[in-house]
């Protein structure tokens, strides 16, 4: 007998498959092809509310994949703000894109030409060694810090006043190196425990703001946030920044005064800082994955910088200034090394009696370094000067600039009387000890 509702089982059949093919996840579309060359943007998304960015920017420093210093910023689109993990070549971003692909990372690669420009939003991103960062109420006492109101965890996303156009560059917080804040929650902060993007961009001919230096293939940043005034001296520290924000690691007060300099490899650097013994100079590696190690550490040396191929600091004491170097091999090999001094002279250090700006760092030319120490004067070169500033004096201060091979070969002195801080329209000549 003939079932009568066979003719309908080819239907069933059509349809139960039907049923499967639309039940099959649906793949993403693959990603444009570019050029290798191709100027590209990678995008982890836009948002119509800057506070829809400052969580989305908080989500993308959460990514497993690392993301190349000075990013992950929100850039500003239009009516639109776009979280931005990367910019640059599509060849040279290729690997990141697989991480992004790995890691869940939803992103989106447009071209440079169909972006816009890199205007980036001045978001502050909290950047510690791992422990929670104060946040202070928003008014700030005559003396002393202000009362601390929250404790904001590391990778918090803070919108700044500035943002909001609202805080002038001079004003009081700033000059004693705070940050007003107004989301998530309205406070102070100050500018050592936080970022901005823009901190950790290399200063070019294109970039007026920024002033980071990468190390490590871009993996690592050295950059400096102002902590306030001491008078007419600015104070800094000096932050190194791995990938994605996830850690800062702080060096106060290095970050001015020509404290710290990078290898030209970008392999290392070495930076003033505390360490075993007392404060010194610290030798750090750098890895390609950003991993700082430190290599030695020097009691007693300021004002490092590489110079043909080597170490030159500066050493002073109570009553000896002097220059060392520490050679290439010494850098590259283990233990700490003995400084090579190449010029030293006995003569009294000079004390400021108020902040003053100290020399800056070694110089090299034609294989000669170049260096200026300060020293104090004796009552007969102080009557000289107090006879020149009159009632402008402040405190006499010798300057001798040395100039002497790096092999300490044909060491030459010149030396002068200026008042400090102030200076003299014409520093006085005078023999040096």
């Amino acid at each position: 007998m003939r079932l009568p509702f066979a003719p309908c089982i080819p239907l069933l059949v059509l349809l139960l498959g039907a049923c499967r093919e639309r039940a099959r996840p649906v793949e993403a579309p693959p990603q444009p092809a570019f050029p290798p060359d191709a100027a590209v943007v990678v995008s982890l998304g836009e948002h119509d509310t800057l506070q829809g960015a400052r969580q989305g920017l908080a989500a993308a420093l959460k990514l497993r994949a690392n993301l190349p210093l000075p990013f992950p910023r929100v850039e500003r689109h239009g009516d639109l703000f776009r979280v931005v993990a990367a910019r640059g070549k599509y060849a040279a971003l290729e690997p990141l894109l697989g991480e992004l692909g790995k890691s869940g990372g939803a992103h989106r690669v447009i071209p440079a030409s169909q972006a816009g420009g890199d205007d980036v939003v001045r978001l502050a991103i909290v950047c510690t060694e791992g422990a929670a960062a104060p946040l202070y109420a928003p008014v700030l006492p005559e003396s002393g810090l202000p009362a601390e109101i929250a404790r904001l965890p590391h990778g918090e996303v803070l919108v700044p006043l500035e943002d909001e156009g609202g805080l002038e560059e001079d004003s009081p917080e700033a000059e004693r190196g705070f940050i007003k804040v107004v989301a998530p929650q309205q406070g102070m902060v100050r500018g050592p425990d936080v970022l901005l993007p823009a901190d950790c961009t290399p200063r070019d001919e294109d970039n007026d703001d920024g002033n980071g230096h990468l190390l490590g293939g871009g993996r690592l940043c050295l950059t400096t946030r102002f902590s306030g005034r001491d008078g007419d001296v600015a104070r800094a520290a000096l932050v190194a920044v791995a990938p994605n924000y996830r850690r800062c690691h702080r060096f106060p007060d290095a970050g001015t005064f020509d404290g710290f300099d990078q290898h030209p490899a970008g392999t290392q650097f070495a930076v003033e800082a505390i360490g075993s013994g007392g404060a010194g100079v610290s030798v750090y590696d750098v890895s390609a994955e950003g991993v700082l190690t430190l290599r030695f550490h020097v009691v007693g040396l300021t004002r490092p910088v590489y110079l043909g191929g080597s170490l030159v600091a500066v050493e002073e004491t109570a009553d000896r200034q002097a220059l060392v170097v520490i050679g290439p091999e010494a850098l590259q090999g283990p233990g700490s090394p003995t400084p090579r001094r190449i010029f030293s002279v006995g003569a009294a250090q000079f004390h400021p009696a108020v902040p003053t700006h100290r020399p800056a760092a070694p110089t090299l030319q034609d294989g000669r370094v170049t260096a200026v120490f300060h020293q104090a004067c004796n009552r007969i070169e102080e009557r000289r000067v107090r006879s020149v500033a009159r009632g402008d004096f402040e405190q006499c201060v010798r300057e001798m600039e040395v100039e002497v091979g790096l092999d300490a070969s044909a060491p030459q002195t010149r030396c002068q009387l200026n008042n400090s801080p102030s200076g003299l329209d014409q520093p006085l000549r005078t023999s040096c000890p």
